[in-house]
């Protein structure tokens, strides 16, 4: 047994080899840190042994250790106490750190997470005899920084708030970052154009951001932490405005493009791409300048930013090519692969590529699998694996050919900012495909999110699947979970915490997400909304109000823990969600019934509810926009002229731009205090005063739901990614998209936007959280006549079609698809036979920008039904068609789609 401290004095000592690396000094002065702050004890650092206990770390352990691959794996380690003895050691030199903060949790107590650290107070510490060795299943463990430069503001962070986000991941033991916009957008294209003989001046942004991602990366490569650079070839759209995207790298690309031919006569070929409304020029991969300029590119990121030879290739996901022949198209992508490997390797010869994932969801999803089977690189498979009910990447593309590649989890994207998920599933799914006779090459587990500080159990739960998920039980997860994140009170929070995992993380919602109606209040970005979804977190009120009331019992040990105050107010406003929308409910029951008096009652206490939340979100600086604004101003003006503020306003109100607002309007609300009061109540008063006028004129409404400002039917979507089937009908738990009701809002929106920033416009809540949450469950206990609300009959979205009826030489005149389709592809020469409607797009929280289309089939062509064939898929049967124009036979493939694959109409010359 061994002793690190007793009666607050310290018995042991931290010894380092003389020669150690940085890494491991690091892990020392962590260890050094967190018994200090348990104890009181300063434990010494040295190179030398004492004589009693001494805890050994890295390559102090001695070369007798046994920390080969076969036994500790790509980066495993080692943590073993023999006598008086402790020795924290690992494969690699950052292992180490692995092994100290493993220790200094699973051992001595403490927990790590997003928010900060839990640390308890312990007088003596000893450890008996013991050896615990672990062995990662994933070499590479990569988080996916994905839109938090934007949707969390670390395009204003400087070193006080990079520097803990780095320690974070290394405890979490991640070894990747996929930089994402943090590294795309900070100049380097003006560099790698500098190199070409283009002079492009950097903005004064860009000169602080390249100096601060230069320290903070090679702080955590230091750590072990590689750097996986994104090769676009776009950055952005030349035209640049206040919004989620403020970067002058696109202007910049086009500066580069113009320069160039005035310099040397010579034109470098772009193509226009399109996302969101959005376009933005691409440097044209099978151009020989575009070549030069990837190669200038990598030596600018090894220059700037250092280099871990670590490169992602870039495939158009939610972009689509404007070019409309599929053979034009296939060549770009193609070229967008196997032209740009030459190309980085000619400016790193130690460069290791990944190619991307193969986006199923793009119309160029067959060129995208050609080319990525081609390149015979690893490949970064997509972070969905722990959405239950989807086809999955791996499985459309036969487990990537037997290519290494990755696959990883979620853990929200866009408004999705209330704590949900699903753990069973998500364990299982992760332990399934790790054991799969078929996932023998699966080398990697990406984690993304699209915010910082949100979600916490969950992103928790995905860092530790990421390093092995055979380890990993859910209710063993669990229970740890609670003791590192409440410490000595863990016994206390034990029973909230388990009702929490069964109610609010036990089931995955594609929906609401646990959200208030008011974040969805244009009706888009969640598509399969239903009232069945929207009172499935009513049902959990009940729970929320225990968990709620247990963890403010526990106030006076846990007040001052960074945690507790973040999961209190985090919980407090997803309880707070869950009554808005049984208000708002009861308020539409009331005006459909024409109960006047009712109708006042509930419609006063939907705009208190909106009170109470803001109040309640104030008490925490996340959910103030303000905090946002004030790491913002700490910087040189992104887009000069333009306050950093707008940028801030723009991408939590229209998203995208001021001038392309509509598209993505409301895509990431958040429950910030003066958004709340300012922005989102007004919108929803001026809904009730509608409901309130038709009452006064005794009209009702139709009972449609339409998209804001058009007369196109919302459809009925099932999920995310199934073609949608009907209209959704009107139901007081459903979309606010009544037009009688609604017409107005976009304007009212947009007025909102332009009147300008609502930042620190509210009195935030400074005092203890105690009474706030106390008066909050005081003023909202769960509605009485829940179990009523629950009962009552649900619209459930109709089923999809698997196959049309039809025998086999049956022939019919022309064709009139039914319902719509998501997949169309027609060679040109039969477009003036076959009529494509273009219904409506629509942004789709998990796939992006898509579009529904009504095709028709003129009656002149005849149509022979074939034998169905099989969906590549699943296996589901499509109907098959043949035909003859001017010679030429035609196969016409209908695939009316499923709960997981989208309808789709095909059309191929034999």
């Amino acid at each position: 047994m061994i002793t690190l401290f007793r009666d607050n004095q310290p018995v042991a000592r931290i010894v380092l080899s003389p020669d150690a690396e940085p890494a491991d000094r690091r892990a020392a002065e962590a260890m050094q840190r967190v018994t200090r702050e348990m104890s009181g004890a300063e434990l010494l650092i040295g190179s030398e042994a004492g004589k009693a206990n001494n805890i050994y770390i890295g390559r102090a352990a001695g070369m007798d250790l046994d920390c080969s691959e076969g036994r500790l794996g790509y980066d495993g380690y080692l943590i073993k106490s023999s006598g008086n003895h402790l020795v924290l050691a690992g494969r690699r030199p950052y292992s180490s750190l692995y092994a100290v903060y493993h220790f200094l949790e699973r051992y001595m107590g403490c927990g790590f997470f997003e928010e900060g650290e839990q640390i308890p107070q312990k007088d003596t510490f000893s450890i008996a005899d013991m050896e615990d060795l672990c062995v990662p299943r994933f070499t590479w463990r990569i988080y996916f920084a994905n839109m938090q430069d934007a949707y969390s503001g670390m395009r204003w962070w400087t070193w006080d708030e990079f520097k803990p986000w780095i320690d974070y991941l290394v405890k979490k033991r991640f070894n990747i970052i996929e930089s994402g916009n943090i590294a795309d957008c900070c100049g380097i294209g003006a560099l790698a154009a500098g190199r070409l003989g283009i002079s492009i001046a950097l903005n004064d942004w860009q000169k602080e951001r390249i100096a601060l991602l230069r320290r903070v990366f090679d702080y955590a490569r230091e750590a072990g932490i590689r750097i996986l650079y994104r090769m676009h070839l776009h950055v952005g759209a030349p035209n640049v405005q206040p919004g989620f995207s403020p970067y002058a790298d696109g202007r910049q690309l086009q500066m580069f493009v113009d320069r160039y031919r005035e310099k040397t006569g010579e034109s470098v070929a772009v193509v226009p791409l399109e996302w969101c409304g959005e376009s933005e020029i691409v440097l044209d991969p099978r151009d020989e300048v575009t070549k030069r300029f990837t190669t200038a590119a990598v030596e600018s990121y090894r220059e700037a930013l250092g280099t871990d030879h670590l490169y992602g290739i870039w495939l158009p996901t939610e972009e689509v090519w404007t070019e409309e022949d599929p053979a034009e198209a296939a060549e770009l992508t193609h070229a967008s692969v196997d032209g740009m490997i030459d190309a980085i390797r000619a400016g790193d010869p130690d460069a290791v590529l990944f190619s991307p994932r193969v986006c199923t969801d793009n119309p160029t999803a067959e060129a995208q699998a050609t080319a990525v089977r081609k390149a015979g690189l690893p490949v970064i498979g997509n972070m969905f694996l722990n959405h239950s009910g989807r086809m999955y990447d791996f499985l459309r593309c036969d487990y990537y050919w037997g290519l290494p590649w990755t696959t990883g989890m979620c853990g929200q994207c866009g408004r999705e900012t209330n704590p949900n998920g699903d753990i069973k599933t998500a364990i299982l799914n992760a332990r399934s495909l790790a054991d799969h006779p078929r996932a023998s090459n699966l080398q990697g587990f990406m984690v993304s999110s699209e915010t910082n500080h949100r979600n916490v159990m969950t992103m928790d739960l995905y860092a530790e699947l990421s390093w092995n998920p055979a380890h990993v039980d859910p209710d063993d997860y669990v229970k740890a979970w609670n003791r590192r994140r409440y410490g000595d009170a863990a016994e206390q929070t034990w029973p909230a915490v388990r009702l929490f995992a069964d109610t609010i993380m036990g089931h995955f919602d594609p929906c609401t997400h646990n959200g208030p109606l008011y974040r969805n209040w244009d009706g888009t970005g969640l598509h399969g909304l239903t009232s069945g979804s929207v009172k499935r977190l009513m049902g959990f009120l009940p729970a929320l109000f225990e968990i709620l009331k247990i963890l403010l019992s526990a106030h006076d040990q846990l007040k001052d823990s960074p945690m507790y105050r973040f999961d209190l107010i985090d919980l407090g406003r997803t309880y707070l969600a869950g009554i808005f929308n049984d208000r708002l409910a009861r308020t539409r029951k009331a005006f459909r019934a024409k109960d006047r008096a009712a109708f006042e009652a509930h419609a006063g206490e939907v705009e208190q509810v909106m009170h109470t939340m803001a109040r309640c979100c104030s008490a925490h600086e996340q959910f103030r926009l303000k905090t946002h604004d004030d790491q913002a101003a700490r910087w040189p003006q992104i887009i000069p002229g333009h306050e950093n503020s707008e940028s801030n306003w723009i991408t939590f109100t229209a998203l995208i731009s001021l001038e392309n607002w509509q598209v993505l309007l409301d895509y990431l609300p958040e429950d910030f205090a003066e958004m709340i009061v300012h922005y989102f109540l007004p919108r929803v008063q001026h809904y009730i005063q509608k409901m309130r006028d038709h009452l006064e004129q005794g009209k009702d409404i139709s009972g449609r739901l339409v998209d804001r400002g058009t007369d196109i039917d919302l459809p009925s979507r099932v999920a995310n990614w199934a073609t949608p089937q009907g209209n959704t009908p009107w139901s007081p738990y459903g979309d606010t998209c009544e037009p009688e009701l609604t017409e107005e809002d976009e304007a009212m929106a947009l007025r909102l936007i332009k009147e300008g920033s609502v930042s620190g416009k509210y009195t935030f809540y400074e005092g203890p959280l105690a009474p706030l949450v106390a008066d909050l469950l005081d003023m909202y206990p769960p509605p009485d006549d829940l179990d009523d609300i629950l009962a009552e009959e649900d619209y459930v979205p109709a089923d999809h079609r698997t196959v049309l009826a039809g025998i086999p030489g049956e022939t019919i005149e022309g064709f009139n698809v039914p319902g719509y389709v998501e997949n169309v592809e027609i060679p040109t020469a039969l477009k003036s036979c076959i009529m494509v409607r273009e219904i409506r797009k629509e942004y789709n929280i998990a796939r992006g920008e898509i579009t529904l289309y009504q095709v028709i089939v003129h009656p002149d062509l005849q149509l022979t039904r074939q034998n169905n064939d099989s969906a590549t898929s699943d296996g589901h049967d499509v109907a098959v068609f043949s035909f003859n124009v001017a010679g030429n036979t035609y196969h016409l493939l209908f695939d009316s789609g499923t709960d997981m694959v989208v309808a789709s109409f095909v059309v191929r010359m034999v």
